[in-house]
C-alpha cells in the first residue's frame, strides 16, 4: 500500500513537472536597430552595410553573450546588390539574423527586417564671385530687353557647380539700374538635395559719361536790343545715356536791355550728376532803326495860332527797340503867321541810327471876309466900277479885293430904276462870304459922285467949322472977356 501511494505520488510529481515544462517554454524575439543607413553619394558600401544589427532576447531579456550571424544579400526583389552609392535614391534590402549555438533561426519573431539604405548628396554646391565688386554702366530707362542684358551681366560674374546635380542660381537684388550707387547682391547655389551656398558682392552703377551742349548758331551771336529772343532756340544738349537732354540745360538771365558785349555761359548735367558747360560771346548790337510816323501828313491850323509854343512833338509817333528820348528829337519848320502852306522838318536819332520825316502845315483863316457896302445911285447909261463902291476886309488875305466878284445880271443900267445885285468874295483859307446890294438907276445930277465919299467930306467939314468955331471962340473971345475983366 505503501509502496502504490509512494508510485503515485512520483507520477504525480512526474506529470506537473511535464505539464509545467510545456506551460512555460521559453519566448525568443530578435530586435533591430540602425534600419535606415545614409551612404554619402560615392560612399564604400561595404562600410555601411555592417550597420544594422540585430538583438537577441529571450522572454524579453537581452542576451548579451548571443553570437548574432547575419545573412545580408537580401531576397524577395530586395538585394544588397542593387544599392547604387553613385545615385542619391532609397534602396530596400532583406536581411536575416541567427544565433547559431543557442537558437537556430526561421521560428523567432524578427528573424527578418527590411533595411533602408539611403544614398544622399550632403556636399554643398560649389559658389565663387568673379568680382566682388562688379561695375556696370548706367542706363536712362529699362526696356525688357535692356534688363535682360543687365541681368546677363550679374549673372556671368557667378560660377557655380554640383559634385552630382545642377544649381538652381537665386539671386537677391534691388539694383536701380539708372541711378549711380552701390547695391548689395545675394547669391545662393542650390542643389537638388537642398544643400546651399550662399554668398555675396556689390554692384556699382556708375556713368563716366557727359553730356554734350551743341550750339546752333555763329560763336559771337548778335542779339537785337530789346529784342524779343528766345536763347533756347539756340542750344541743344545729347548725353550718351540719357539721351536728348535738351531740356535740363539750365539758362542765365538773357540781358538785352543795354549795347554790350559779354560771355554766356549755359550748364546742363545728366541724370547722374555729370555737368558740362559751354559758353559762347553774346553782342547786343542795335540793328533796328527808329521809326517816325506822322499819322496825319498835312495840319490844318489857324493862322493866328501861337507857333512859338505849339507842340509839333505831339504829331509824331516814335518808335523804336529801347526808350524814346525826346531830347533827340529835332523839330524845324519855317511857319508863320500868315495863311499859306509851310513845312515842319523831324530828325529822331537813337545814336546809331538817323530817321527823319516832314509834316506839312497849312494855316488857314476862320473868319470869313466882311463885306460892307451902302445903296448905290447912279444915273443911268452911266459907266461905273461897281467894285468902287465895295469895301471887303479880311484880316488874313490883303488881296482879298482881288476875290470880288459881283453878280449884276438882274441890273438895267440904261433903265431908272431899282435892282439888286449879289457880291461874292472869298480868302485863300477858301472862306466866302456874300453880301447882297441895292442899286438905284437914276437921273441925277451927283448920280456919279461916290456917296461914302461925300458922306465922308461932310463929316470932315463939320468937324473943320466946329474946330473954327471952338478956336474963334477960345482965343478971341473967351481971353478978351478975361483981359477986360
Amino acid at each position: 500500500m505503501k509502496v502504490k501511494i509512494f508510485i503515485l505520488m512520483i507520477f504525480t510529481i512526474l506529470l506537473t513537472t511535464i505539464f509545467s515544462f510545456n506551460t512555460y517554454a521559453a519566448t525568443w524575439e530578435f530586435r533591430w536597430t540602425n534600419t535606415v543607413v545614409r551612404i554619402p553619394l560615392g560612399g564604400n558600401l561595404s562600410e555601411y552595410s555592417i550597420i544594422p544589427e540585430a538583438k537577441l532576447y529571450r522572454d524579453g531579456v537581452l542576451l548579451a553573450d548571443a553570437n548574432v550571424s547575419y545573412l545580408r544579400t537580401g531576397d524577395f526583389l530586395n538585394f544588397l546588390s542593387n544599392v547604387n552609392t553613385t545615385k542619391i535614391g532609397t534602396y530596400k534590402v532583406w536581411y536575416k539574423a541567427s544565433e547559431n549555438d543557442k537558437y537556430c533561426p526561421g521560428t523567432c519573431t524578427g528573424y527578418r527586417e527590411l533595411i533602408s539604405f539611403i544614398v544622399e548628396d550632403s556636399i554643398a554646391p560649389k559658389l565663387d564671385i568673379i568680382k566682388d565688386n562688379l561695375f556696370i554702366q548706367r542706363v536712362s530707362s529699362l526696356t525688357p530687353e535692356a534688363y535682360d542684358d543687365l541681368l546677363n551681366k550679374i549673372n556671368n560674374n557667378i560660377n557655380a557647380s554640383d559634385n552630382y546635380s545642377d544649381c538652381e542660381i537665386k539671386i537677391n537684388q534691388s539694383v536701380d539700374f539708372t541711378t549711380n550707387g552701390s547695391y548689395p547682391i545675394d547669391v545662393s547655389a542650390i542643389d537638388t538635395s537642398g544643400n546651399r551656398t550662399t554668398k555675396s558682392f556689390n554692384v556699382t552703377i556708375y556713368d563716366n559719361s557727359y553730356p554734350v551742349i551743341n550750339f546752333n548758331g555763329e560763336e559771337e551771336l548778335n542779339l537785337s536790343l530789346n529784342g524779343n529772343i528766345n536763347i533756347r532756340d539756340y542750344f541743344s544738349a545729347y548725353d550718351e545715356v540719357d539721351g536728348d537732354i535738351s531740356s535740363l540745360i539750365q539758362y542765365p538771365a538773357l540781358d538785352l536791355t543795354t549795347i554790350n558785349e559779354y560771355n554766356y555761359t549755359v550748364t546742363v548735367k545728366n541724370k547722374s550728376g555729370n555737368s558740362t558747360s559751354r559758353t559762347i560771346r553774346i553782342n547786343v548790337i542795335d540793328d533796328s532803326a527808329p521809326t517816325i510816323t506822322i499819322p496825319q501828313k498835312t495840319l490844318l491850323l489857324d493862322y493866328k495860332t501861337d507857333f512859338e509854343s505849339y507842340d509839333f512833338s505831339s504829331k509824331v509817333i516814335i518808335k523804336d527797340n529801347q526808350p524814346i528820348d525826346y531830347d533827340n528829337l529835332s523839330i524845324t519848320t519855317n511857319v508863320v503867321n500868315e495863311v499859306g502852306t509851310y513845312t515842319v522838318w523831324y530828325s529822331y536819332t537813337d545814336g546809331i541810327n538817323t530817321v527823319s520825316d516832314e509834316l506839312t502845315i497849312k494855316c488857314i483863316s476862320k473868319e470869313k471876309p466882311k463885306i460892307y457896302t451902302d445903296d448905290i445911285i447912279i444915273d443911268k447909261d452911266s459907266n461905273v466900277e461897281l467894285k468902287n463902291y465895295i469895301t471887303v476886309i479880311d484880316d488874313s488875305d490883303e488881296r482879298i479885293m482881288d476875290s470880288v466878284e459881283i453878280d449884276d445880271s438882274k441890273v438895267t443900267y440904261n433903265k431908272e430904276g431899282t435892282y439888286y445885285a449879289n457880291v461874292y468874295a472869298i480868302n485863300s483859307s477858301g472862306l466866302s462870304s456874300t453880301e447882297r446890294i441895292r442899286i438905284i438907276v437914276g437921273n441925277s445930277g451927283i448920280s456919279n459922285i461916290n456917296i461914302p465919299i461925300l458922306i465922308m467930306l461932310i463929316i470932315l467939314s463939320v468937324i473943320t467949322v466946329g474946330y473954327g468955331v471952338f478956336f474963334i471962340y477960345y482965343f478971341l473971345i473967351k481971353k478978351k472977356k478975361e483981359k477986360n475983366g
